[in-house]
């Protein structure tokens, strides 16, 4: 019998402590991805899964991916795509505080400014506008 306990104790235990790195991993691989995305323009169906439960953290991670780099065209699209897969559904977003876009706005408006090209310059506005219409959609959701 006590050996028993003593097996169940430690698989607990063991649980707890995988579940502690979780979120750490977590973020890792989103920036990986979102390295990977803006590099090779390439999606891969789990890109989905990590991309829409980050909400707002997605701007983060893209800032952190693109700082100091000169964009192109093709990475400001990317980027587009991925903050629109973020805000997917912000029901599945994590973090609460993550279902509001305020750093993916910014975001938006430095993309706007970095690009003179009127198709891009909709898509962003487009972007945008989905963004905060999800928000306004999770918000009365949760009331």
């Amino acid at each position: 019998m006590k050996l028993l306990f003593a097996i169940a104790i430690s698989l607990v235990l063991c649980q707890g402590g995988y579940g502690q790195s979780g979120a750490e991993n977590r973020e890792g691989d989103a920036e990986q991805i979102v390295k990977r995305m803006i590099d090779s323009r390439m999606f891969e169906g789990h890109d989905d899964k990590v991309i829409g439960k980050m909400g707002d953290a997605a701007a983060v991670t893209i800032t952190k991916v693109i700082g100091g780099r000169d964009l192109r065209s093709s990475d400001i699209s990317t980027v587009l795509l991925v903050l629109n897969s973020a805000f997917a559904d912000p029901l599945f977003v994590d973090r609460v505080s993550d279902r509001e876009p305020r750093t993916t706005l910014f975001l938006l408006r430095c993309l706007d400014s970095a690009t003179k090209d009127p198709s891009l310059k909709k898509q962003i506005a487009d972007v945008g506008a989905h963004a905060k219409e999800q928000y306004v959609k999770a918000a009365a959701h949760n009331r």
